[in-house]
């Protein structure tokens, strides 16, 4: 089975500037696509965190003054792509991550399907 099979939740390819933060470290970097549970950004050219310890993202909405705050674990990295597996969101930060996706999905009862499996007791780890 591949790991798109395996995917239960829609990827929106979506482009924005966002910030990760770990400790007093901080890095420019891009969205290149995200999910309810999880989002992909381009590495930073001076990337260095601790892949162990959690990292927050700050995904800056453009034409907002809103933003999607997360905090979230590290999965993969390389020196092009870093994926983030999403563990905790603020309800504001929900709102606009679920406006965002039902804005690019187009199907109602697709976003439905994906938000009861965020809750379900099945999709945790």
């Amino acid at each position: 089975m591949t790991a798109e099979n395996r995917r239960k939740f829609t990827r929106i390819v979506f482009s924005a500037p966002c910030e990760l933060r770990q400790g007093q470290r901080q890095w420019q970097c891009g969205l290149l696509d995200i999910s309810l549970k999880g989002v992909l950004i381009e590495c930073p050219a001076d990337f260095d965190a601790d892949l162990k310890q959690s990292i927050l993202l700050v995904v800056s909405l453009p034409g907002m003054t809103s933003s999607i705050m997360l905090d979230g674990q590290i999965k993969h990295a390389d020196n092009k792509q870093i994926g983030i597996k999403i563990n905790m969101i603020d309800i504001d930060s929900a709102s606009n991550l679920r406006r965002l996706i039902e804005l690019n999905v187009g199907d109602d009862s697709l976003l439905k399907r994906e938000l009861e499996a965020l809750v379900s007791p099945e999709s945790k780890p």
